[in-house]
């Protein structure tokens, strides 16, 4: 088993930006592409992602002085839970005992479910296995703690794990038309559990009681509504230079930083499309080549989706637009809610990945991405205060970090609601 692990973690270890274009082009093999297809369709993934990855760095590196302002303004106020960022939430995934085995079996899984036409969902997004491994990793640590056999609990956080495989898809299945039709990404649908099973939830019900209050239910503030109507202003390069200035003026930067911050975020929403627009020209072919291929061996009326990372949808207008303005939005939540221990540091960096989901499920419009973002950080932070006592035992027992007495840990991705669910019966049952 250790030695299993050892070549999973190996494997992994290479970084997603190599993992993917791999897995793209082995993929394409399978499904009966010519090498020389498959292997640049992998590259263009591969390239697209490095792309996305470096595009958003140099974004968030253009906005760290905001974060940094809002960061020293939580600081002085001594939260006690630490944002240690959802790295090590997937570290300390990886270090659990049965890691090695849910790589494997989540992808035997994936195959028996096309076949006996369980989901339409093929999920290729392997890194982000670490979701299903750390809500199984929560329940082990758990179990252990509370007095129960290795054996027992390592069966049960496996099957876990493979509940949440199956999850993945479900949803992927469920929300691919809104997917593709959003960002455009025909044949493929978002496995990211995390974010689907948590956000499109609160997102739909975010629509539903909008659509209920007179007036709103008929509102519509999309990236392109206000384009039209700001004339030059709303162009999206210009649009975020002056999203950058504002965020500038309101963190208390100089008039030199307010420029730079301008410049760097207009970088971010002008470059972030092309870059999954890139990564989609390498996966378009693979989406052919699958349909056809899942076409012939199950049947023509099959329609089938190739489950990627939420990465794919962060190149849309309305979705960085929504995130930068959410830093502050979200700063401003956690200075006031009510006996909130837990200032989202770490978190900042990772709105655009929420404000994502929230544009595909408003269809665009911009002002109802912002409410539901809204509605995320109240979510996130009730959860990551009451989950902030079993992130710690599984960060202590995992080995990635060491926590001093009094000090709890939490991070984005902890607040899924699957794991919401389950610390919660841990506590029920005295586990956690």
């Amino acid at each position: 088993m250790e030695k299993l692990l050892e070549i999973v973690q190996g494997f992994l270890g290479i970084g997603n930006v190599v993992i993917l274009p791999i897995f793209i082009c082995i993929m394409g093999l399978v499904f009966r592409m010519n090498f020389w297809k498959s292997l640049k369709s992998g590259i263009l993934v591969g390239i697209g992602f490095q792309g996305i990855s470096l595009v958003i760095t140099h974004l968030m590196s253009s906005v760290q002085p905001v974060i940094d302002a809002f960061g020293a303004a939580g600081g002085s106020l001594n939260f006690p839970i630490v944002d240690v960022g959802w790295a090590s939430l997937a570290a300390a995934a990886w270090a659990s005992p049965f890691a090695a085995l849910v790589l494997p079996a989540g992808l035997i899984l994936n195959f028996i479910l096309i076949k006996v036409r369980a989901t339409k969902t093929l999920n290729v997004d392997i890194w982000n296995y670490w979701h299903f491994i750390f809500s199984a990793a929560l329940v082990y640590y758990m179990m252990i703690g509370g007095g129960c056999g290795v054996g027992v609990s390592i069966a049960v956080a496996f099957i876990v794990a493979m509940i949440c495989s199956y999850l993945a898809c479900l949803i992927g299945d469920l929300i691919a038309d809104k997917w593709q039709k959003q960002f455009g990404l025909e044949g493929t649908t978002c496995t990211t559990i995390y974010y689907t099973a948590t956000f499109v939830p609160i997102n739909w019900l975010v629509n539903k009681i909008m659509n209920l209050i007179p007036g709103v239910d008929k509102f519509d503030l999309d990236a392109e509504a206000v384009q039209k109507k700001l004339g030059p202003i709303g162009e999206p390069a210009i649009f975020a230079f002056i999203v950058g200035i504002f965020m500038g003026i309101i963190s208390g930067q100089s008039v030199t930083a307010w420029l730079q911050i301008g410049m760097g975020v207009a970088v971010g929403i002008v470059l972030l499309p092309k870059m999954v627009g890139l990564l989609m020209e390498g996966m378009s072919p693979l989406s052919v080549a699958a349909q056809k291929y899942m076409s012939e061996k199950l049947g023509k009326d099959r329609e089938f989706y190739i489950g990627l990372d939420i990465a794919l949808g962060i190149g849309d207008q309305t979705a960085i637009t929504a995130s930068l303005l959410m830093i502050p939005i979200t700063v401003g939540i956690a200075l006031i809610f009510p006996a909130n221990g837990f200032f989202p540091t770490a978190t900042l960096g990772a709105l655009i990945y929420i404000t994502a989901l929230g544009a595909m499920s408003s269809g665009g419009k911009l002002l109802r991405t912002l409410i539901m973002g809204i509605f995320f950080v109240i979510w996130h932070l009730i959860s990551l205060n009451l989950l902030a006592g079993v992130c710690t035992v599984v960060m202590n027992n995992s080995g990635v970090l060491e926590v001093g007495e009094g000090v709890k840990t939490a991070a984005f991705a902890l607040d899924s609601s699957i794991n919401l669910i389950l610390g919660l019966i841990g506590r029920l049952f005295g586990l956690a």
